[in-house]
C-alpha cells in the first residue's frame, strides 16, 4: 500500500511538472509549490493521481495506526500519540476530499492540510519519544528520526517561508 501511494506521489509530480505549455496551466515545480497543488487543475491536467494518493496514504496510515496500538497497548503517552495521529490520518483524506479544486468556504482544503500535518508531525515526534524510551521490537533509530525529522521539518519550514519566500 504504501509503494502504491508513493507511486502515486511520484506519477502525480512528474506529470504536473511536465505538462506541456500548450495545456495553459502553470508548471508545477516541488520546491516552489505546495504538496496539495498537485489536487488542482490550475497545475496539473490530472489532479485524481493526487485524490487517489491521499485515500491511500490516509487508508495506510488509518491501518498503521491501528496495528501500532496493538503495540503500545498500555502506553498512555503512545496511545496519545496514536489518537492525534487517526486525527492526522482523517485530516489527510480531508484533504483529498475538499481538495484546492473543491475548497468550500474557501478554508476547508487550510483546515484538513493543517489537521493532516499537525497530526503526523505530533504523531511522529510522540511515538518517537516512546520508541526511545521503551524496549520494543521498533529499531531505536526510527525513534530518533520520529522525533528529529519533524523538528527539522518544521525548522526548514519557518526558515523557508519567514525568511527565503518574502
Amino acid at each position: 500500500m504504501l509503494v502504491g501511494y508513493y507511486f502515486l506521489l511520484l506519477i502525480g509530480v512528474l506529470v504536473a511538472q511536465w505538462t506541456p505549455d500548450w495545456l495553459a496551466i502553470d508548471n508545477y515545480f516541488i520546491w516552489s509549490d505546495w504538496i496539495s497543488d498537485l489536487g488542482g487543475v490550475s497545475f496539473t491536467p490530472m489532479p485524481i493521481i493526487f485524490d487517489f494518493a491521499c485515500i491511500l496514504g490516509g487508508i495506510f496510515c488509518i491501518f498503521l495506526n491501528l496495528t501500532l496500538n496493538f503495540i503500545f497497548r498500555k502506553d498512555t503517552l503512545a496511545r496519545f500519540g496514536i489518537l492525534i495521529g487517526l486525527i492526522g490520518n482523517l485530516g489527510y483524506l480531508g484533504v483529498e476530499v475538499f481538495s484546492i479544486n473543491r475548497n468550500f468556504l474557501g478554508v476547508m482544503h487550510e483546515l484538513f492540510s493543517g489537521i493532516a500535518f499537525g497530526g503526523f508531525v505530533l504523531w511522529a515526534f510522540l511515538l518517537g519519544w516512546c520508541i526511545i524510551l521503551y524496549n520494543i521490537e521498533i529499531p531505536k533509530k526510527i525513534g530518533w528520526y520520529g522525533i528529529i525529522g519533524p523538528l527539522t521539518t518544521m525548522i526548514l519550514f519557518w526558515i523557508c517561508k519567514n525568511l527565503l519566500c518574502e
